[in-house]
């Protein structure tokens, strides 16, 4: 006679559910994350970009993000309890430019997020952005060759800050939905 054997587990059909094995999710079970997390981090942070007028120098600037270096840390999904658990913490810096409406580059710099992890992105405004000094600061004004006040970049570097948090919300919500 022969006698069958359960087939191993496997992962259920549902996106990031839990195994077979655990189907209830009373047991901990972790997914690793990182790669999918520090890509799609990237990405979004890469599609970002700020437009502003200023009626000061009646022009407009265009802040862009360039560059993501230092991405370090990881992600998992976690099942434990019955509930599904985001777990991520990040440290990246973003380079990025200032764009006047001539297209040249007038400013340039580096943002530091040295903690985007689960505990505080649940809200823009919790989301630690550090601005550090100009790379390449703007000009002073100049009635030859152009008007960019410092001020003017500063506004659009706060208004780079503002999309930034938001395009860690929708890292956010890409993750959750994925997993």
């Amino acid at each position: 006679m022969i006698q069958l054997l359960p087939l191993p587990p496997t992962k259920s059909s549902g996106v990031g559910g839990a195994s077979v094995w655990n189907a209830s999710g009373t047991t901990w079970e972790e997914k690793d994350t990182t790669d999918w997390c520090k890509n799609s981090l990237e990405k979004c942070l890469l599609e970002t970009t700020t437009d502003n007028y200023s009626e000061k120098s009646t022009e407009s600037f265009v802040a862009v993000v360039k560059k993501v270096t230092d991405l370090k840390g990881d992600a998992s999904v976690a099942i434990a309890g019955g509930k599904k658990r985001y777990i991520y913490d990040f440290h990246v810096d973003i380079e990025y430019e200032i764009v006047d409406g001539a297209s040249t580059v007038i400013a340039t710099g580096v943002l530091k997020l040295p903690e985007v992890h689960s505990g505080n992105t649940s809200d823009e405004e919790e989301l630690d952005v550090q601005v550090n000094k100009w790379k390449t600061g703007p000009k002073a004004p100049d009635d030859e060759s152009g008007f960019h006040t410092t001020a003017d970049c500063v506004e659009c570097r706060k208004l780079l800050v503002s999309d930034i948090r938001k395009s860690v919300l929708s890292f956010v919500e890409k993750f959750n939905a994925n997993f």
